[in-house]
């Protein structure tokens, strides 16, 4: 599944945004979903770690 906000940048996306993150349980960014699965929320993942995820 991919979910995209699209329009201008502006109060209306952001608010529409934050809702697809709160609905997705991303309460905290940045977070890195990978095939839909939330890996890291408020931080910054080492790449090594990112390559475990991706295996």
């Amino acid at each position: 599944m991919k979910i995209k906000v699209c329009g201008p940048r502006g109060a209306s996306c952001d608010k529409a945004e934050t809702s697809v993150q709160a609905a997705l349980g991303v309460l905290s960014t940045p977070a890195i979903v990978i095939d839909g699965v939330i890996k890291g929320v408020a931080r910054v993942p080492a790449p090594k770690e990112i390559q475990a995820w991706t295996k």
